[in-house]
């Protein structure tokens, strides 16, 4: 019995079986494909801001901010800097903001054609706001949570 072998072009290139796999290897949609897919994963989470803020809630506020007690230092060491101040001179408070937000694409948004209209993303933002008197003390905060799901097409 003879074993039949496929046969080489002068470059050593296989003619016949070969010829399907080397159209697969330099097919320009597959490659497309692989870097849609690619960026659609790692586009499908973003946060910004302050990451302590992630996982708080009232409850664990609450364990570490004191008012009347917790001073400047204890806020900068619970959570770092703040995002933004506001220092008020006429009634001697100091104002300090953190935020943080993060959105994560729903999975039936990679679906092809069906993510298109039944796709979206989970959106989550926080805000806590500290108010210290002229001596650094906290006599005042507040978290706000905001969570939601905004869905494209129908």
């Amino acid at each position: 019995m003879t074993e039949s072998r496929p046969s080489q072009d002068n470059g050593g290139r296989v003619k016949s079986i070969g010829s399907i796999q080397r159209a697969n290897e330099h097919n320009p949609m597959k490659k497309i494909i692989v870097a849609i897919v690619a960026a659609l994963l790692l586009n499908a989470c973003a946060t910004s801001g302050n990451p302590a803020l992630a996982e708080m809630d009232q409850i664990s506020l609450d364990q570490h901010l004191v008012k009347g007690k917790s001073t400047k230092a204890d806020v900068l060491a619970y959570l770092g800097p703040a995002g933004s101040f506001l220092k008020e001179p006429d009634n001697n408070t100091e104002t300090w903001v953190y935020n943080y937000s993060s959105s994560n694409a729903l999975g039936m948004t990679f679906i092809p054609i069906y993510g298109l209209t039944h796709g979206g993303e989970t959106k989550q933002s926080k805000s806590l706001t500290i108010i210290f008197n002229g001596n650094g003390i906290v006599i005042r905060y507040s978290l706000a949570t905001n969570n939601r799901t905004q869905t494209i097409g129908y």
